[in-house]
């Protein structure tokens, strides 16, 4: 029978046109694929002779099987006939593209049909360029680990580094590759994580700093290098090693104008083996003396650690090197890593995953951790060093039962302790290096090997112990570990279903902490410019690639808002404290060498006064200065002097204050304090106040305007034609670094910087209207623009107590006080300006 349809065939391809047809022979093939065998007559015939009598189903069936397979095999042709090839017959659910030139991806059943028709395509010759990536991939597969670290040859990747890639958006800064935020929308959900649950963020990127010296050159160091108004680092409170400080970094003797950045610094306690261990346990209760203190400890050798951004690295080292003149060297700990916790629930995470602390002395301070206590009962900066065991081992981690072993009345008296911060492993470099035993791998295998699957894996004596360090921050817990281990404790966490944060998210949580976030809201400093130099340019694409019809036009909106001018993409700080144009608004790259850090403390002030460059002032002096200028002004207005000549003694007055606190050797010529004083910026907190009841909106780069009180016009007239020709908004005094939408204060706040010399002109003015009212008292209140009945005014407070706490805790500087003025702002992108309060930040 195949040979009669072959023949068949070939007879109606003869009968055609030529046979270089194209069209007859599809037409041929359709009509074969289309056409139902038949079966001779003489095999009819001899079938016939063969039936019974009775008609038996089985016996007909098989009698008629030819015609049921020719049926069968007419529909199948008349399918393939088509055209279609195997891939295209599946619906199109289970289509690939791949399938297309790829037998595999189609069904099992279609592949021996794929295979052939794949035979006769023709393979595209590939271009000379992608033949050469074909190699160039070949040779990479073979080593991923190789593939892997030619990507960080300009960056470095975390440990996490694979994990973020998959679900957050990445960017290189900082010499990493961080990631900048997630690809799901967050900003709901991580302000309810950081107050009502946890949050995770790695914070591996912080740089770590080690220096090794007798403990009274580093006690010189740290007395040069921080802030003499500050909390001061080589008091006891903090020298013994139970707890860790957040300061002001300066450059050597260049407080308060060279600031170089926050920054953590941490003692290491001393052992069991020093000398001085029995003073150090009188320490512990802060019953001795810092004098006796120093007498017994200063002559031994003791290490420090610094914790700061990545940023200010090189600016931290160059400072230690030259408040030490070269003898001391930091030593930059790269084998550290550290994990950021944060939220009411952060605590809870941290017992179900560190576990295995065997020390009796430690066991009360784990309790606590596995208790789930919120951080907030812990003091900041409180230090935990404790040894665990590998977290891979408990992994998963049960979530944690609620039970009443903890006394809630010893929870209330948690107070750090030499003994609970004490782990010298942790210290130790070498078991920083060491390498990981067991892959995941291994431990996996020896989990398969249970005799109950899923039970849980038992500790051998193998196994690795890891050293770590728990400190005590603002907003929850930093957890500072060998760099290696910083992915298996980050699952680990992970299991536990915190928040994740990346660095918008929490900047986002500074934010809604009412915090300045460094490094953005730190105007003046090298990271910041950085920052807004990166998101400036970002921003001015953007814009470059709106149609000019589509786009704000910065320069109308400068004649109509009332001026300005200034780069409407990145912050001009030279415009707040000159009042005129200070940089062009085309984009200039920085030479490097001018971001080169002086040798000497006196070229970095000589650089900063010759260039006019404004700088921030930061911390408790400017609490004390605006005391001061108030009793300064209110004695002068008893002599009848002006504004003018009380202007004139503010910089005299502020230069007094700034040597009081240096040593003699290293007080400023106050030759300079004019130019000095008039190019400080210091930190605002802006809120709308609105007219009628509604609040304003605060945008990033908004402007700040302080308008100055008018004298009354007899003529109403001439009084309302200034108002509506000669509108006057006010003197330029600040711009907003920060500004959006706080779900914590309900309403719209911003940070921003202002101009020192317009802050005490403001003072002034209020103080000489006898509008001001001052608070002097612990974290008291100066308000300006308010009546009397709105203030309650506690004078006669007694600061000697408060000075007396600071002094114990090494507060030098300890009363704090907050500054609110009046004043207007307007976003860069509208006319109107809207009212608002201005609060200082001491």
């Amino acid at each position: 029978m195949a040979s009669e349809n072959q023949s068949s065939l070939k007879r109606s391809i003869r009968s055609l046109e030529p046979s270089t047809s194209s069209q007859a022979r599809k037409r041929a093939k359709l009509k074969n694929s289309r056409q139902i065998d038949t079966q001779d007559l003489k095999d009819i015939q001899n079938n016939h002779e063969n039936l019974p009598q009775f008609l038996n189903v089985e016996k007909f069936i098989s009698s008629r099987t030819f015609e049921i397979n020719a049926m069968e095999k007419a529909l199948r042709t008349a399918r393939q006939g088509t055209g279609q090839r195997a891939f295209q017959t599946l619906p199109r659910h289970l289509r690939r593209r791949a399938a297309s030139h790829f037998a595999r991806r189609v069904p099992t059943r279609l592949r021996e049909k794929a295979r052939f028709e794949m035979k006769n395509d023709k393979k595209k010759s590939p271009s000379r360029a992608v033949k050469i990536k074909l190699k160039a991939k070949q040779f990479h597969d073979k080593d991923r680990t190789k593939k892997l670290q030619k990507r960080q040859v300009e960056k470095k990747w975390l440990r996490t580094h694979l994990w973020h890639a998959k679900r957050t958006k990445m960017i290189d800064i900082w010499g990493y590759r961080l990631a900048k935020k997630p690809t799901e929308k967050c900003f709901r959900s991580t302000y309810r994580a950081a107050k009502y649950g946890a949050t995770l963020h790695d914070l591996s990127y912080y740089t770590h700093l080690s220096l090794i010296a007798q403990e009274n050159d580093l006690m010189n160091v740290m007395a040069r290098i921080c802030d003499p108004m500050g909390a001061d680092p080589s008091s006891a409170w903090y020298r013994a090693g139970h707890r860790c400080v957040e300061v002001m970094i300066y450059d050597d003797g260049g407080w308060p104008m060279c600031l170089i950045g926050p920054a953590v610094i941490i003692w290491r306690p001393i052992t069991n083996e020093n000398p001085v261990d029995d003073l150090h346990q009188q320490t512990r209760d802060l019953s001795c003396t810092l004098m006796d203190f120093d007498a017994a400890s200063g002559l031994h050798n003791r290490e420090l650690m610094i914790q700061a951004h990545p940023s200010l690295k090189l600016q931290i080292i160059e400072a230690v090197k030259r408040a030490s003149n070269s003898n001391i060297v930091p030593q930059d700990l790269n084998e550290l890593g550290c994990l950021e916790l944060g939220g009411p629930k952060c605590t809870e995470m941290l017992g179900r995953v560190l576990k295995g602390e065997r020390k009796e002395e430690k066991r009360e301070v784990v309790e606590w951790l596995r208790a789930g206590i919120r951080c907030n009962t812990f003091p900041i900066g409180m230090l935990i060093g404790i040894t665990v065991d590998d977290p891979r081992i408990h992994f998963p981690d049960k979530r944690k039962e609620h039970t009443k072993d903890v006394n809630k009345s010893s929870v209330r008296i948690i107070q750090p302790q030499v003994r609970y911060s004490d782990c010298p492993r942790f210290w130790d470099q070498e078991e920083q290096k060491k390498s990981i035993k067991y892959k995941k791998a291994d431990i996996d295998k020896r989990r398969s090997k249970l005799e109950i699957p899923g039970s849980r894996l038992e500790r051998i004596e193998a196994d690795d112990r890891i050293s770590i360090l728990i400190l005590r921050s603002d907003l929850g817990w930093r957890i500072i570990m060998p760099f290696k281990w910083t992915q298996s404790f980050f699952y680990s966490f992970v299991f536990a279903t915190p928040r994740l944060v990346c660095l918008d998210q929490r900047a986002q949580i500074d934010f809604e902490a009412s915090k300045p976030s460094f490094p953005k809201d730190f105007p003046c400093l090298l990271p910041a410019a950085e920052l807004a130099e990166r998101a400036g340019t970002e921003e001015f694409e953007y814009w470059h690639r709106c149609p000019p019809a589509k786009r704000v036009n910065y320069r109308l909106m400068d004649s109509k808002g009332g001026g300005g001018g200034g780069d409407p993409f990145v912050a001009d700080w030279k415009l707040v404290i000159r009042g005129e144009n200070g940089s062009k608004k085309e984009k200039k790259s920085k030479d490097k060498e001018a971001q080169k850090i002086p040798d000497q403390e006196s070229e970095i002030i000589k650089h900063i006064e010759n260039q006019n460059e404004p700088w921030l002032m930061i911390g408790p002096l400017i609490g004390l200065i605006v005391e001061k200028v108030i009793k300064l002004t209110m004695v002068m207005i008893e002599r009848n002097k002006s504004n003018e000549e009380i202007m004139r003694l503010a910089p005299g007055l502020i230069e007094g204050l700034v040597n009081k606190f240096k040593p003699i050797n290293l007080q400023q010529d106050q030759s300079n304090a004019q130019i000095r004083w008039e190019n400080a910026i210091v930190q605002v907190r802006i809120e709308p106040s609105g007219g009628k009841g509604k609040k304003g909106v605060i945008s990033d780069l908004a402007r700040i305007y302080w308008k100055k009180d008018v004298m009354h016009q007899v003529n109403e007239e001439c009084e309302r034609l200034k108002r509506k020709k000669n509108r006057h908004y006010g003197d330029f005094i600040g711009l907003v670094t920060t500004g959006q939408f706080s779900l914590s204060e309900a309403s719209m706040i911003g940070f921003g910087a202002v101009s020192l010399k317009k802050i005490v002109e403001m003072i002034i003015s209020k103080t000489r209207t006898k509008e001001l009212e001052k608070v002097d008292k612990m974290k008291g209140e100066v308000m300006v623009g308010v009546e009397k009945s709105e203030v309650e005014c506690n004078i006669n407070t007694n600061i000697n107590e408060a000075h007396e706490e600071g002094k114990r805790k090494g507060l030098r500087g300890s009363i704090e006080k907050v500054i609110k003025l009046k004043i207007s702002f307007r976003n860069k992108q509208h006319y109107e300006h809207q009212d608002g309060t201005l609060t200082l930040i001491v």
